[in-house]
C-alpha cells in the first residue's frame, strides 16, 4: 500500500487554509515561548531541589492546553479528509528514504529537551528533569501514531514508535 497525499482539498477550501495558517502561527509562537523559557537560567536552579509550584503549574497547564489544541487541530486539518477504520499498522520502514524516521527522532529529541529544560526551570533537579522530560517527550508523540492507526489512508508504524523512543533515549543518554 502506498501513501497518497493530496493537498487539493486544503487548497480549494479557504477556511482550511486560514485554519492551517492560524495553527502554524500559534505553534510557532508557542515554540518560541517554550524555547525562551527553556533556555532561561534561574540563579541557583541546579543547586536546589525546591520545586517552584507556580512555574511547574504554568509549564504543565500551558503545555497541556497547547498540546491538546494542536492535536485537535492536527486531527481536523490532516486526518478529517480520510475515513476512519479499525486500528491497524502499516510498515513504512522502507518508505521516504528514512527521512520520516529522522524527523521522528529529531522531533522527539527536541520535545524531550524542551520538556526537560522546563522541568529544570520549575526547580526540578537535573536528573529528575531529564527522566520526566524523556517520559513527556515520548508520550507526546504516541497520539500521532494512534491517529495514523485509525486513518484509512495511513496506519500506525512500529518503526515510527521506535524512532520516537530512540530520540527520547538519545537525549536521556546525554544527560
Amino acid at each position: 500500500k502506498h501513501l497518497r497525499l493530496s493537498l487539493q482539498p486544503m487548497i480549494t477550501n479557504p477556511m482550511k487554509v486560514r485554519g492551517i495558517h492560524q495553527v502554524i502561527r500559534s505553534g510557532l509562537i508557542l515554540c518560541l515561548c517554550l524555547i525562551i523559557l527553556s533556555t532561561t537560567r534561574v540563579k541557583g536552579q541546579h543547586q536546589t531541589d525546591s520545586v517552584n509550584t507556580t512555574r511547574l503549574t504554568i509549564f504543565l497547564a500551558g503545555t497541556g492546553v497547547a498540546y491538546t489544541t494542536s492535536m485537535i487541530a492536527l486531527n481536523n486539518l490532516w486526518y478529517s479528509d480520510f475515513p476512519k477504520q479499525d486500528f491497524h499498522f502499516f510498515n513504512d520502514f522502507n518508505d521516504w528514504k528514512q527521512m520520516d524516521k529522522i524527523g521522528h527522532v529529531y522531533s522527539t529529541f527536541q520535545l524531550t529537551h524542551i520538556s526537560s529544560r522546563l522541568f529544570m526551570w520549575s526547580g526540578v533537579s537535573r536528573k529528575k528533569s531529564a527522566i520526566y522530560g524523556t517520559i513527556m517527550g515520548s508520550l507526546m508523540m504516541i497520539p500521532i501514531e494512534l491517529m495514523d492507526g485509525f486513518s484509512s489512508e495511513y496506519g500506525a508504524s512500529a518503526s515510527d514508535l521506535g524512532a520516537n523512543f530512540l530520540g527520547a533515549g538519545l537525549y536521556l543518554g546525554q544527560e
